[in-house]
């Protein structure tokens, strides 16, 4: 960590050689925000999301960028391998963490 991350309150993860830096969330956040909070949390890179949940690489990369929506599989998984909330996710409210049944 540089002096300028430790300031920042930026946390840096190594993934395959790669610094991936954990997204926080402010207190108002978008559902593309909170999808890669659960991605860099998850010590997951774009490619290995992709391929956790059966996209290819390009299409994650504009599910990420806000230009194409989850489909209903492919957010079922990701919220199943991240342990996430569907409402927290979906809607931004209560608990990010699942409840377990």
């Amino acid at each position: 960590m540089t002096p300028n991350d430790a300031a920042s309150g930026e946390e840096k993860i190594e993934t395959r050689g790669r610094k991936v830096e954990v997204v926080e969330l402010g207190k108002t956040h978008d559902r593309v925000a909170r999808l890669k909070h659960l991605r860099t949390c998850a010590n997951m890179s774009q490619p290995q999301m992709a391929e956790k949940i059966g996209a290819t690489f390009r299409t994650y990369c504009k599910i990420e960028a806000g230009e194409r929506d989850l489909k209903a599989d492919e957010l079922a998984i990701l919220l199943e391998h991240c342990g996430a909330d569907a409402n927290w996710f979906l809607f931004g409210t209560g608990s990010k963490e699942a409840k377990r049944k």
